[in-house]
């Protein structure tokens, strides 16, 4: 018998990721985040904050699968997460304007018999944005929940000139490789 699947994130997005693979879930977030250790590598360190936020969950559901996620930007060796107010925002849009940035999303799958972890690495280039066009969407509410400062399927998806790999893991989840996981465990 399948484990009941949990998401353990509040993300809306991630929620909507999780619809489009069709398999039945409930969304439980962490109650504890560890934050991103900027001393480690990336990739490693966000799957460490993954894991952290399944195992949270998993501790209150140990008959369950729960799938653990974070995302970060990277440039120029600055990590940008949530914009803490409007000048924040606007200054991460401006580092982002005209420069390729790396979208890390680490995600870990944790239950009694296993822990999977992993992590997938997107690179996004910005066209040259103009400070009006910098000041109007931060002047929007879409960027304040969002590393980075933007939602590449919202309002700034115009400021992206090209992407080199998987949108969803922009987005918020590595989708084709959850739902590989998924599937190999029968889930599907």
């Amino acid at each position: 018998m399948k484990r009941p699947l949990i998401l353990a994130s509040n993300s809306a997005r991630r929620k909507e990721l999780m619809e489009m693979i069709g398999v039945p879930f409930t969304v439980c977030p962490a109650e504890h985040e560890e934050p991103v250790d900027e001393n480690t590598l990336l990739e490693i360190a966000i799957e460490k904050v993954s894991l952290a936020k399944a195992q949270d969950v998993a501790k209150r559901y140990p008959d369950a699968l729960v799938l653990g996620s974070d995302t970060v930007v990277a440039i120029g060796g600055d990590v940008l997460g949530k914009p803490k107010d409007r000048e924040d925002c606007v200054r991460m849009l401006k580092k982002l304007s005209g420069r390729t940035h790396t979208v890390i999303t680490g995600f870990a799958f944790v239950s009694a018999e296993e822990t999977y972890v992993s992590s997938e690495k997107t690179e996004v280039t910005f066209a040259k944005l103009s400070k009006e066009e910098i000041e109007r969407y931060a002047d929007t509410e879409e960027p304040y929940d969002k590393a980075g400062a933007y939602a590449i399927q919202g309002k700034s998806a115009v400021f992206v000139k090209g992407i080199k790999g998987d949108v969803y893991t922009v987005i918020g989840l590595p989708l084709q490789r959850v739902y590989q996981y998924l599937h190999k465990k029968n889930y599907l």
